[in-house]
Formats: structure tokens, sequence, C-alpha cells
């Protein structure tokens, strides 16, 4: 099953220079996206991701993840 999370953060006080965004371990990561993206990294563990910017970001952004988690098998007849 595909999903894609769209997260349109509002940056208030201190600019935006990176972020941490917690995902289930059971998913495959299919892309992660949004303006001045440097890196992004999964964790070992593999519930989080790290994005690291290019230069921080004041006002608005958008981080864009695809997930996507294999469907438990169907029983067979």
């Amino acid at each position: 099953m595909r999903s894609e999370l769209v997260a349109d953060l509002s940056v208030l006080r201190a600019p935006l220079e990176a972020l941490t965004v917690s995902v289930p371990a059971d998913v495959v990561t299919l892309y992660v996206q949004g303006d001045g993206i440097r890196t992004w990294e999964r964790s070992d563990d593999g519930t989080t991701i790290d994005v690291e910017l290019r230069e921080p970001v004041k006002d608005k952004w958008q981080l864009r993840l695809g997930l996507e988690r294999p469907l438990p098998d169907l029983p067979a007849d």
C-alpha cells in the first residue's frame, strides 16, 4: 500500500535548518521532496527520517514523503 505525506509547515520563530519525521519501521521510503533539501537519511532502526536543508527556511515550507508498506499475504483458497 502506498501513501503520501504532505506537510505544509509554518515557521514561526527561529529559521528551520533540519527536521526529523517519525515513520513506522516497516514502511519503505520511496521519496523525500521539498525545496532546498541537502540530504535525508533513514535512522538505523527505521523509525525516523532526518532531513537537512541547504539554507534555513523562514515562513512556509512543504515536505512530501512517499511511503510504501507491503500488504499482508492473502489467505490461500
